[in-house]
């Protein structure tokens, strides 16, 4: 055993991997469709929460307002909330269709890129 002043044994340490930069072929457009993904998804989320938040702080007293039976202006807008949360998620699957191929585009390069660079 070495200490940590001491060369190592070079035989007993293996090469690390080539890095794989930044511009590898299909990297920029697999971080883009992330990035678009999380933008249709978190966009009308957060839309609907701050118009609720802002209604809930300006004018509290709206939220109590009837609208009919016992249905009032809170509960209709609670029930519009968790109807965008479950459209969001049912549209999360459609969404990943096309991370799912930046993916593959990103996986094929990166074998290439692999390939070039093993001597």
């Amino acid at each position: 055993m070495t200490g940590p002043h001491q060369p190592r044994n070079e035989p007993h340490f293996i090469e690390p991997p080539p890095a794989v930069p930044a511009d590898a072929p299909g990297a920029q457009a697999l971080l883009e469709s992330v990035r678009r993904l999380r933008r249709r998804q978190a966009g009308p989320l957060l839309t609907g929460y701050l118009v609720f938040a802002a209604i809930s702080s300006a004018a509290p007293d709206v939220l109590h307002r009837r609208i009919a039976g016992h249905l009032s202006v809170a509960l209709l807008l609670l029930l519009l909330q968790l109807a965008l949360i479950a459209w969001t998620l049912l549209g999360h699957n459609r969404g990943y269709a096309d991370v799912d191929a930046a993916t593959d585009r990103y996986r094929r390069g990166l074998a290439e890129h692999t390939r070039r660079a093993a001597p």
